[in-house]
């Protein structure tokens, strides 16, 4: 019985309206949030950034994330050309985990992970569904993480890609000891607990999480995990 997976929601807005009610439905969830050490958060929750050019569609921007706090810890999804643009101020937003497009140039990549690292935060190397687990290899020496995408970025409601249970696989065989490996986008409770399985260390979760009571759905996806 696999339970130390970490499930995390995953934030995709498109509007200031969206954005609220989203951060403050996951804020507010008592299966997210267990305030510890003071006034941090066991819980996590992903935000998406897109720029509308690294996948055609475009998020609120980091003025709307400032005006709505959450006392959850923040992990930035960056789909966007330019990621070490967004890094300080992502940083100064809180911000603790910054996952970085293995597609995008690889230099603006490896930029924007030494930028991540020296301001002392995770760096996370994404790997869209096409992507060979080989890239990881010209970062395997300053990324915390890899998170895999088993749909392709962009929209939610996806279907989830079967093929990435057999992709985490390899990755956990391929990477650097220790490192951690996550897995985004179409996860319900059956392909959850595929993924644990396969060794997933946490489950990014939109859709099936945010939608509706986030407390049942949370609890569906780990009582799939302890069967």
């Amino acid at each position: 019985m696999l339970t130390d997976v970490s499930i995390i929601p995953a934030i995709l807005a498109t509007t200031e309206d969206e954005y609220r009610e989203k951060i403050e439905k996951v804020s507010t969830c008592p299966g997210l949030v267990r305030p510890e050490r003071g006034r941090r958060a066991e819980g996590w929750v992903q935000i998406d950034i897109m720029d509308g050019k690294f996948v055609p569609n475009k998020s609120v921007g980091l003025d709307v994330i400032r005006k709505y706090p959450t006392i959850l810890q923040k992990e930035a999804h960056l789909m966007v050309e330019d990621p070490s643009k967004w890094v300080e101020d992502l940083v100064n937003l809180g911000f603790e985990r910054i996952a970085v497009h293995a597609e995008v140039d690889r230099k603006e990549a490896m930029d924007a992970v030494d930028l991540i690292n020296k301001l002392k935060k995770k760096s996370i190397l994404a790997l869209n569904p096409e992507t060979p687990v080989e890239q990881y290899k010209y970062f395997e020496a300053v990324v915390y993480g890899v998170l895999v995408m088993s749909v392709h970025p962009g929209f939610s409601g996806q279907e989830f890609i079967l093929a990435s249970v057999d992709k985490v696989k390899k990755v956990k065989d391929y990477a650097l000891p220790n490192t951690f490996v996550g897995v985004d986008g179409g996860i319900d409770e059956n392909s959850a607990k595929l993924l644990s399985n396969a060794g997933a260390d946490y489950l990014v979760i939109g859709e099936h999480i945010i939608n509706g009571n986030i407390a049942e759905n949370l609890e569906k996806i780990r009582q799939s995990l302890r069967d």
